[in-house]
C-alpha cells in the first residue's frame, strides 16, 4: 500500500495518536487545535490514508463468537485478561482496564472524520463542490458510519429492540463535550444517512484498496441491511456492488502454487488478491496467534471432500490435534475484516432465498460454489425449496467467512432472533461451562467503566 505523508501532517498524526494514547486522554485532555486540524485538501486525504488509525476493527466480537475454541491451555495463555472475559462473556471484562481499543479506535476514528467535515465547511463553495474535496468528505462520511455500525454490534441491542439505546454521537471534534446515548434508531439513522451522502461523493474507484469508493459504499450497505433483516435493500446494494467489477478468488488456482502439508505459520491466500474490495485488518492481539486456539469443530467438519478451504484456510496442527486458521485475506498472520466479492455473492444469495428466487438463485449458488473447488470436482446441487437454499447459504457464510471481523458476531445476533437458527453457545474451561443464550444481555459488552465515570454514560443492562 502506498501513502504519500508530508512531514508537518506525519507530526500532527503523531500528536493526535498521542492525544489519544489512553481513553483518559480522548475524553480530557483539550485538544490543540492549531496542531491537529489538517489545513489543506492534501493534508485532509493523508490523514484519511493513515491505516495505522483507519482500515483497522475490533476484535472483541471474534474472541466472543463461536468461531474459535481454545482448549484449557490455550485459555490460561491467554496474556490478556480481558481476551479471557470475552471468550467466557463475562460482564467485569473491562472493569480493570482504562485502555479499551475496541471502544476509543472507533472513536478515535469518528474524531478524524469529524476534524476533516468541520474543515470541509470552512471552505469556500467552490473548493467544496471540487473532486478531490467531494472524494475526501465521502470517504469520511464512509469511515464515520463503518466506524458507528461496529460500535453499535458491539455496544447496542439489535437493531428493533424496543427502548435499546445507542452510543454516544458525536458529530463534531471537541472531545470534552459528551451527549448521553440516544436512541438506538437515531444511531442508525446517522449511519444510512452518512452512507446515503457518501455514495453521492465517492469516486467509482480507488487508487489504493484502502480507500472507499462507490463499489464499498454499497459493499457496506449491503452489510449493515443484513444485520438489520432489511433483506430487500441488503440485496439491491449486495447486486450494485457486484455489478460495479470484482471477481472471485478461485482456490484451485491458489492451490497450484503451494505445497503440501504447508510448513507451520504459512499463510496460502495472497495479500492482494481480486476479491477483495476494500481492505481492513482486525487489531493485532497477540493471542490471536496462539497454536492453542482452533477453528471450530463444526466448521471443520462442514467442509465436504474436495473442498479447497479445508486446505487452503485452516492447518492442521499435530501437536495439538486442531486446526489454526490460516485462511487470512491479509496474507500473513493479521486477520482480515474487509469487504469481498465473495460476501456480496453470499449476502445477494440469502437475500434470493429468502423472497424465494429459487430458480434464479440457485444457477449462482453452484457457480459460487464451485470456485471453492477443483474443476470437475464439483457437483451442482438441486433445492427442493427455498429454506433448504436459505440453509445452504447460512452453512456457506459460516465456511466461507469464518475469522472475519465482526460478522459471526453480527450473524448470531440477528440469527438468534429467529428461532429456527438461534444458537446456544457454551464453552468449558478446566472443567467448568459457561453459556451465552440467544438474545442474552452478554450479546451486548458493556460500555468501559472509565467512560461511564468520567461521561456519566448510562450503562447497558
Amino acid at each position: 500500500m502506498k501513502h504519500k505523508l508530508n512531514p508537518i501532517l506525519a507530526i500532527m498524526i503523531i500528536c493526535i495518536s498521542h492525544l489519544l494514547s489512553s481513553c483518559q486522554e480522548f475524553l480530557d485532555a483539550k485538544p490543540r487545535k492549531e496542531i491537529v486540524v489538517p489545513e489543506t485538501l492534501e493534508d485532509m486525504q493523508a490523514m484519511l490514508d493513515n491505516t495505522n488509525v483507519f482500515n483497522r476493527t475490533p476484535t472483541i466480537g471474534l474472541w466472543a463468537s463461536d468461531d474459535l475454541v481454545a482448549n484449557d491451555e490455550g485459555y490460561l495463555g491467554f496474556r490478556e485478561d480481558w481476551v479471557r472475559m470475552a471468550y467466557t462473556w463475562d460482564r467485569a471484562i473491562f472493569e480493570t482496564t482504562d485502555e479499551v481499543g475496541d471502544w476509543t479506535v472507533p472513536y478515535q476514528q469518528i474524531l478524524y472524520c469529524n476534524i476533516i467535515l468541520e474543515k470541509l465547511r470552512e471552505m469556500g463553495p467552490a473548493e467544496q463542490e471540487g473532486t478531490q474535496a467531494m472524494g475526501i468528505k465521502g470517504t469520511a462520511l464512509y469511515f464515520r458510519a463503518n466506524a458507528y455500525y461496529i460500535l453499535l454490534q458491539l455496544f447496542s441491542r439489535p437493531y428493533g429492540t424496543e427502548g435499546a439505546l445507542g452510543v454516544p454521537l458525536k458529530l463534531d471534534s471537541d472531545v470534552n463535550q459528551w451527549e448521553q446515548r440516544p436512541p438506538l434508531e437515531e444511531n442508525y439513522r446517522q449511519v444510512f444517512d452518512d452512507l446515503a451522502n457518501a455514495l453521492a461523493l465517492l469516486p467509482e474507484s480507488s487508487i489504493y484498496w484502502t480507500r472507499p469508493n462507490l463499489q464499498t459504499a454499497h459493499g457496506l450497505l449491503a452489510r449493515i441491511y443484513l444485520s438489520i433483516g432489511d433483506y430487500g435493500k441488503a440485496e439491491e446494494h449486495a447486486t450494485s456492488a457486484l455489478e460495479m467489477g470484482g471477481e472471485l478468488l478461485v482456490l484451485s488456482e491458489v492451490e497450484q502454487g503451494l505445497e503440501f502439508p504447508l510448513p507451520p505459520y504459512f499463510y496460502p491466500v495472497p495479500r492482494e488478491n481480486k476479491e477483495v474490495l476494500l481492505y481492513d485488518e482486525m487489531f493485532s492481539v497477540s493471542d490471536l496467534f496462539s497454536p492453542n486456539l482452533f477453528v471450530a469443530g463444526d466448521i471443520v467438519d462442514s467442509y465436504e471432500d474436495g473442498d479447497l478451504r479445508k486446505a487452503i484456510y485452516l492447518y492442521p496442527n499435530e501437536a495439538t490435534g486442531g486446526h489454526n486458521f490460516i485462511g487470512n485475506y491479509t496474507g500473513d498472520y493479521l486477520f482480515f475484516s474487509g469487504l469481498t466479492v465473495s460476501e456480496m455473492e453470499l449476502i445477494k444469495l440469502e437475500c434470493m432465498a429468502r423472497r424465494n428466487a429459487l430458480d434464479e438463485a440457485v444457477p449462482i449458488f453452484n457457480q459460487w460454489l464451485a470456485t471453492r473447488y477443483r474443476p470437475g470436482d464439483y457437483t451442482d446441487q438441486d433445492f427442493a425449496s427455498a429454506g433448504q437454499l436459505l440453509d445452504a447459504v447460512l452453512l456457506e457464510r459460516r465456511k466461507e467467512l469464518p475469522c472475519r471481523g465482526i460478522l459471526r458476531w453480527t450473524d448470531l445476533r440477528r440469527l438468534n432472533r429467529e428461532p429456527e437458527y438461534a444458537k446456544t453457545l457454551s464453552r468449558t474451561i478446566d472443567g467448568k461451562e459457561f453459556v451465552l443464550e440467544p438474545q442474552g444481555p452478554r450479546y451486548v459488552f458493556p460500555i468501559p467503566p472509565v467512560e461511564i465515570q468520567l461521561n456519566g454514560l448510562e450503562q447497558n443492562p
